[in-house]
């Protein structure tokens, strides 16, 4: 006769085993098909940039005073283009995700190269 404490433990680790396999299994078919995995990835973006600014829309009332309502409505068309662009064309929004990418990273590292007590990262 099982508790319900059991039970519980049991359906808790069934789900955990079944996401810890579908996660490996995802991440080695990204490691077999880089370019599907990157498109993959570029449409998630998209998407999210696509809610963000539907939300930045739908929000922009709250902004109180007229400058953050124009600003927040702003906000809102680019995020959205930029989502819509990156749908439309995936693998040239996958390039310049990449180079965006690129960018800040190497923005973080003269930051951390300029700015006294941040370590310094190792060189290659």
């Amino acid at each position: 006769m099982a508790s319900p404490m059991t039970a519980d433990v049991r359906k808790a680790t069934t789900s955990s085993m079944v996401l810890s396999v579908l996660m490996i299994t995802t991440g080695l078919m990204a490691i077999g098909v880089p370019m599907i995995a990157g498109v993959a990835i570029t449409a998630l973006i998209a998407w999210l940039l696509i809610f963000s600014g539907l939300l930045h829309l739908v929000f922009a009332w709250r902004g109180g005073r007229a400058g953050a309502v124009v600003w927040e409505i702003l906000l809102g068309i680019v995020y959205g283009a930029i989502g819509f662009y990156l749908l439309a064309n995936p693998v040239a929004g996958l390039a310049s995700l990449t180079l965006a990418l690129g960018v800040v990273y190497w923005m973080m590292r003269e930051r951390d190269d300029r700015v006294p007590g941040i370590p310094k990262a190792p060189a290659n």
